[in-house]
């Protein structure tokens, strides 16, 4: 089975681990996954992680939202 395949950018709320899902603050909302299979983090601001339907490529980088992001 393919899995689909997603970019996404935010910041995880905990650090990711395998056996846990994954919760990534982005400027939309939060995103929560199924719990994590593996993880490779493949520098301080970038891993892939995969769940059992998806894997993700996430881009760590700080999330403003509402007020904050119109004081930054």
């Amino acid at each position: 089975m393919l899995k689909k395949e997603v970019v996404i950018t935010g910041m995880p709320l905990e650090p990711l681990r395998r056996g846990y899902p994954a919760v990534i603050r982005e400027a939309e909302g939060y995103r929560h996954t199924t719990p994590v299979l593996w993880v490779d983090q493949l520098s301080p601001t970038e891993a892939t992680f995969e769940t059992q339907n998806t894997i993700y490529h996430l881009r760590v980088v700080a999330v403003l939202k509402g007020e904050e992001a119109c004081r930054a």
